[in-house]
């Protein structure tokens, strides 16, 4: 009698790699390959907030305002880190403030806008989260915008006032001292009302 051990072996391998791999079946998805393998998450940079564009319209004396605020990518930024060794792009704010339907303001914000408020620690592990326009500081002789400078994915850091004065003057940026929890609830209205 032939030692049959060798072949068995070789059938016992073969059927349990038919079992492991879910071959010799029919396909379940109308010709779906049940072999792909996943394809796994890009390395690199990911971006820390999504793009999003705002738009308000309001009064102020006799003249009416459209306000755009756009957030974007900032792949020219350097990038930041988090404790989990994640890496992540800043974002770019780009406003364009119109009166009466005539331009009236335009800048581009980066977090490097509000460098002299920051820390070394800051300007290294934050970005720019977002900005929006803030009707309840708004009014007489400026137009005002909320800015969120904060870690990735947790948004905790500073808060700022950016106010552009309706006499066409340069803007100023001074820290937004109201309670964090308050400006934290109306940026996150703000970004809640753009999903809509």
């Amino acid at each position: 009698m032939k030692n049959n051990t060798p072949l068995l072996a070789l059938l016992l391998l073969a059927g349990t790699c038919l079992v492991a791999c879910g071959g010799g079946g029919a396909k379940a998805d109308g010709g779906a390959d049940s072999t792909a393998v996943a394809v796994s998450e890009p390395a690199g940079p990911k971006p820390s907030e999504q793009p999003v564009t705002h738009h308000y319209d309001t009064n102020v004396g006799s003249h009416s305002y459209n306000i755009s605020v756009a957030r974007s990518v900032d792949s020219i930024a350097s990038t930041v880190s988090d404790d989990f060794d994640q890496t992540y792009y800043d974002n770019v704010v780009v406003v364009n403030i119109s009166r009466d339907g005539q331009p009236f303001f335009s800048h581009t914000f980066r977090k490097d806008t509000f460098a002299d408020y920051l820390d070394d620690n800051q300007k290294q592990t934050m970005v720019l989260l977002g900005m929006a326009y803030d009707q309840s500081m708004s009014g007489g002789s400026r137009l005002s915008l909320t800015a969120r400078v904060g870690e990735p994915c947790v948004g905790e850091g500073p808060a700022f006032l950016i106010e552009v004065p309706l006499s066409g003057g340069a803007f100023s940026i001074v820290r937004d001292t109201r309670v964090a929890d308050e400006v934290d609830a109306y940026v996150t209205q703000d970004d809640s009302l753009s999903r809509q």
